[in-house]
């Protein structure tokens, strides 16, 4: 239930971002079609194992990473990418709700190095989040 809601609370929110920013969103186990020579986004839950807060078997623990590939035509030059993680950074911060839970997210938004492939240039950037229930 919980794990279906983060999801939501981060596609969401990555949205309304993508939006703001005129960039398409690769959305996870769904195919899609790069338009070419233009920057696109892959989005990605990466749920850690949950955790059991008290004996009682009541109250979850639910960790992990949302991580988000900026895929960036190649030759353009490094600016375009380094703008798009300071504005994801600004964009994800604190805390924010879906439904009934409260993502908290207990990194910033970070990149990572960039992996050049056959005819992009990925840049990943991600945050670990966290949402307890009781």
């Amino acid at each position: 239930m919980s794990q279906e809601l983060i999801r939501k609370a981060f596609e969401t929110r990555l949205k309304t971002w993508a939006d703001s920013q005129g960039l398409e969103v690769a959305w996870e186990n769904v195919s899609y079609e790069p338009t070419e020579d233009q920057p696109f986004i892959r989005a990605f839950l990466l749920p850690a194992r949950t955790r059991q807060l008290f004996l009682d078997q009541t109250g979850r623990d639910f960790r992990g990473v949302f991580q988000i590939n900026l895929d960036m035509p190649l030759g353009t030059g490094p600016g375009t990418g380094e703008a798009l993680i300071s504005s994801l950074d600004a964009f994800f911060t604190g805390s924010f709700t879906q439904g009934s839970i409260r993502v908290t997210l207990v990194s910033p938004m970070s990149a990572a190095p960039a992996l050049p492939v056959a005819d992009r240039y990925v840049i990943p950037v991600s945050a670990a989040y966290r949402v307890v229930t009781v």
